[in-house]
């Protein structure tokens, strides 16, 4: 069964927009978590938001190893002796206080147990060990759905608690219009689109490769 039965459906586009409003707003003291088939530009549109808004775009994949997200234990040595412990933190965290930006847990279900719990509580505090996150940074969550068969574990019920679900769908005029056109997509492809444009994504989790909007970007040879 699918977990976004109940989840607000936006296509790429809308979804883009919302992060951009969301973040004029001021209004991301939430997470919210796109979730959708493999290959439908969710990282693209999360990227998209930031370069729109004119911020930084930090990306995170919490498949690395628990350390490079969490941070190392950290000796902390005063007159040349160990005094207590901190925790050395990964080079993508933002330590200055005035930054903006979107940062992106990319394919945020792909992590153990483990992980997911780290990111529950950067997620809830908009802290890590203890090092607050600078106010001006939004969190943004992306995944694929357990049914994709793309390796994503079921969500701890308490992450799941802690962020608002949204539900990508692919839409082919939205594509043509606001990503291949301005980004110099092969014309043959978009005519084929244009022509079928069911075809655009055709994804199917049994089958060993299908249609999407990043394999027609691929074959344009971008």
């Amino acid at each position: 069964a699918s977990e976004t039965t109940d989840a607000i459906t936006l296509t790429p586009t809308e979804a883009g927009d919302l992060l951009v409003g969301l973040y004029n707003a001021n209004a991301f003291q939430r997470t919210t978590l796109f979730r959708g088939a493999p290959g439908i530009g969710k990282t693209s549109f999360v990227r998209a938001a930031a370069a729109k808004l004119g911020i930084d775009y930090i990306e995170v994949n919490p498949t690395m190893p628990a350390d490079e997200v969490g941070g190392i234990p950290d000796l902390i040595r005063e007159a040349g002796k160990p005094t207590r412990t901190d925790y050395a933190m990964p080079n993508w965290f933002p330590m200055d206080p005035n930054t903006k930006a979107i940062l992106c847990l990319d394919d945020a279900l792909q992590g153990d147990k483990l992980m997911q719990q780290t990111l529950a509580n950067l997620i809830q505090a908009r802290n890590l060990r203890g090092h607050p996150l600078p106010k001006g940074v939004m969190i943004v969550a992306t995944g694929n759905r357990v049914e994709d068969d793309a390796g994503v574990t079921r969500m701890l019920s308490h992450l799941a608690d802690r962020m608002t679900i949204c539900h990508v769908e692919p839409d082919t005029q939205s594509w043509i219009d606001n990503f291949a056109l301005p980004n110099g997509v092969d014309e043959r492809i978009i005519a084929y689109v244009t022509q079928y444009p069911d075809e655009l994504n055709d994804f199917n989790a049994k089958a060993e490769k299908c249609a999407t909007s990043r394999t027609w970007e691929a074959v344009s040879g971008r």
